[in-house]
């Protein structure tokens, strides 16, 4: 009954307001209290508020003086996770961490949505302008909690592992962050979760895939390159799955709908289709609003805060040798497999088992059967053709790790040397609005693109792609001095109801009272968070 009239409540301030037409997106993060150069582990949840619940989501921290940090993070149903890493050089200050997805547009309800976290500079006196006072700081309202889940801290000693159960005692699954922390003197500014976000969580609507990157087409010869239709192509060197083509509005603007591409990457940018040769190039579009707002609550800096802040200054080091990526767990990511080198399709030719030829052309005359190499570029037999008449299509397209090249004669007198194998797709595939005959992958040793010259109208492009999908579950190696003050942070535990997720959490070497903050939302849409302390001694 209890939560039939929350509901009403919600769908009466809906309908009372603006129509609700813009994803809401809430930030769970893995504490509320940072140091310049720490990591901020989050974790995204969809509240909401469109038709359409998008594939990615944008970033942003700022204060008064501006943007310190950004980031992309995939959504799958409805939730991602990523990490943002603050700048060494960041002031002293409150800072509003806001998401929002490509549909929002309107930033006071992104800010008002917002999560507010504390930066402390430990390396520099500088501070947030206007934004910081001295002072004994009162105690943050906590955060709202509730829902039917508990939270069970084993003993713990420094060093050791310690047991943390979650208990679903609900009525629905669960989808959760969960994090363990050390709670030092440091005073948030404010504390809100989830509950104070949202009553319910509307959990329908369409998920789109992927994300939406926008261009324009530029240069001198743009108006003259318009006139022929041409088509866009970017790509990213390394990967053979991101790669995207589609055709140049009249109006020389270019949208690709494209999978999440992960990381901090380069993309290359090529314009195709054109009858000759034109000085015109792609320009990607900005991506993030560039957020800002002069409501940011002041900071208050304590005198007794000196203690805790050189601790949290010590933790760095040990904070970023658990988070390589050799120690975090990766977590499943979106993934397509357009190009996989075990499609039954596919005929793979790895060159260590076949005598070294010199150049690309001489392995296709020797022992590539599936591919010729005519006037108008390489040519690849249909399936069931061979030896017949007519069995070759021309419409192909060529990539070399990843990246596509339009002018084939451009690879087919490389080093062969360089190569570590060629695949062959026979088949059609479409990219975009583009449909190619069939797709021909050199492969090298390297996984780059350095020994193909493009021309002058590629443009190889610094993109911001969105962040991997982390849990950050382990400790430094054994042996190593571990100082670090988030020790756990899971963005994406899964409880069915009835039932109790089991975590083991690796200990510091510090003694001291930590902090657990389990947050999210059930199958219904319903939010939840709990809290619980617990002594290492």
């Amino acid at each position: 009954m209890k939560r039939y009239l929350l509901a009403l409540a919600f769908l009466a301030t809906v309908f009372s307001g603006r129509a609700a037409d813009i994803e809401r997106i809430y930030l769970s993060t893995d504490r509320t209290c940072y140091v310049a150069g720490d990591l901020v582990w989050y974790s995204a949840f969809s509240l909401g508020g469109a038709s359409t619940r998008s594939g990615s989501i944008y970033i942003e921290l700022f204060s008064a003086d501006g943007r310190a940090a950004q980031g992309k993070a995939a959504m799958v149903l409805g939730r991602g996770s990523g990490v943002l890493t603050l700048p060494a050089s960041l002031p002293t200050g409150n800072y509003l961490l806001c998401a929002y997805s490509s549909q929002d547009d309107a930033r006071q309800d992104i800010l008002q949505g917002g999560k507010l976290i504390s930066v402390f500079n430990g390396f520099s006196s500088s501070r947030v302008r206007s934004g910081v006072v001295i002072g004994e700081p009162q105690a943050a309202r906590p955060a709202a909690t509730g829902g039917e889940i508990r939270l069970t801290a084993g003993s713990a000693r420094p060093g050791a592992e310690m047991s943390l159960e979650v208990d679903n005692a609900g009525e629905h699954a669960v989808s959760l962050s969960v994090s363990v922390y050390h709670e030092d003197a440091l005073v948030p500014a404010q504390e809100k979760g989830i509950r104070d976000a949202c009553v319910r969580a509307s959990l329908e609507g369409a998920a789109t895939e992927g994300d939406v990157i926008r261009a324009r087409l530029a240069g001198p010869d743009r108006l003259a390159a318009l006139g022929q239709n041409p088509y866009a192509i970017i790509s990213s060197p390394g990967s053979v799955e991101d790669v995207y083509a589609t055709r140049i509005r009249a109006d020389g603007t270019i949208r690709y709908h494209t999978n999440n591409i992960y990381g901090h990457r380069d993309l290359v940018c090529e314009v195709g289709g054109l009858n000759e040769d034109l000085d015109c190039h792609i320009e990607l579009e900005p991506e993030f609003i560039g957020l800002a707002s002069a409501d940011i609550p002041v900071l208050t800096l304590s005198p007794s805060y000196e203690q805790s802040l050189l601790d949290r200054v010590a933790a760095i080091p040990s904070s970023r040798s658990a988070a390589a990526d050799t120690l975090v767990e990766f977590l499943p990511k979106r993934e397509t497999r357009l190009f996989a080198a075990d499609d039954p399709e596919c005929h793979r030719f790895h060159l260590a088992d076949y005598t070294r030829m010199n150049t690309l052309h001489e392995c296709i005359i020797e022992f590539i059967p599936e591919l010729r190499w005519r006037r108008e570029g390489i040519q690849v037999l249909k399936p069931g053709s061979r030896n017949a008449l007519g069995g070759f299509v021309t419409d192909v397209l060529v990539m070399i790790d990843g990246v596509p090249v339009l002018d084939h004669a451009a690879v087919i007198e490389l080093d062969a040397n360089l190569l570590s194998d060629i695949l062959v797709y026979p088949r059609s595939y479409s990219l975009g609005d583009r449909v190619f005959d069939a797709v021909v992958s050199l492969v090298t040793a390297q996984r780059n693109i350095s020994a193909v010259k493009f021309p002058d109208s590629v443009r190889i492009l610094d993109f911001e792609g969105t962040s991997y999908p982390l849990a950050y579950t382990k400790a430094p190696a054994d042996g190593e001095k571990d100082l670090r003050q988030t020790v756990f942070w899971h963005p994406a535990v899964s409880v069915n109801a009835g039932e109790t997720a089991r975590l083991q959490v690796r200990m510091p070497s510090y003694p001291g009272r930590f902090r657990v903050v389990a947050e999210g939302l059930d199958a219904e849409g319903y939010p939840v968070r709990q809290e619980t302390t617990f002594e290492v001694r």
